[in-house]
């Protein structure tokens, strides 16, 4: 069993903000170095004084302070088994995960917005592992998972947009294996991997771009 904590603190990191905090620093928080990131054609629209926002360039920017905070656990376990008295076995299990406390950016002059549990940066994600051989047969079962999440931090549900939930997902991958001999002494092995192994749809996300939303 082990458990890692980290911090990691960068000044003068280079990071892409995203569009909408892009946005949201122009004009919210008027960091008008930004503000030349958005581009407006067109006339205004139908009872308003202001432009259409066209496109939004997520260009890499050196941002002021990039700083994470975490958590990493590992379990491990490993047994021989006597399930085939006349073979040799072995089953291990590995669990790994890890737990994101801080993930935020810093733009010059502007305010830290902390991303951590949206759904790029879920809070919680976990992988099972159990892996079984016998003789020259091995079988594996991995399983992961990834906390269900925001769509963003930042979004008020029932203010600024009507759900903003990103549902939980775990799905299994599977393995099969082979290892023979040769006459010489030397091994070879082949196998079987399926990856989404019962065909787990992933959860539905609303997406946007500079350009359309989906």
């Amino acid at each position: 069993v082990s458990t890692d904590w980290y911090q990691i603190e960068i000044k003068d990191a280079i990071s892409q903000l995203g569009l909408q905090r892009i946005v949201d620093e122009c004009y919210i928080n008027k960091q008008t170095a930004l503000c030349s990131n958005i581009e407006r054609n067109g006339p205004a629209l139908p009872g308003s004084t202001t432009r259409e926002i066209t496109r939004v360039y997520n260009y890499f920017l050196n941002v002021a302070q990039a700083r994470v905070e975490g958590v990493d656990m590992e379990v491990s376990y490993r047994m021989e088994p006597n399930f085939f008295s006349d073979s040799f076995e072995s089953l291990s299990v590995r669990a790994l995960a890890g737990y994101i406390i801080e993930r935020a950016d810093t733009p010059l002059g502007g305010t830290p917005t902390d991303v951590a549990g949206g759904y790029n940066t879920p809070k919680w994600t976990a992988n099972l592992t159990t892996s079984y051989s016998v003789g020259p047969l091995s079988y594996q079962l991995q399983m992961r998972h990834v906390d269900a999440s925001s769509l963003n931090t930042s979004w008020v549900e029932g203010v600024d947009v009507d759900d903003n939930s990103v549902a939980s997902s775990t799905w299994f991958n599977g393995q099969v294996g082979y290892t023979g001999e040769t006459n010489s002494g030397s091994t070879w092995n082949v196998a079987l991997n399926v990856q989404n192994l019962f065909d787990k749809n992933p959860p539905i996300i609303a997406s946007y771009n500079s350009r359309a939303g989906s």
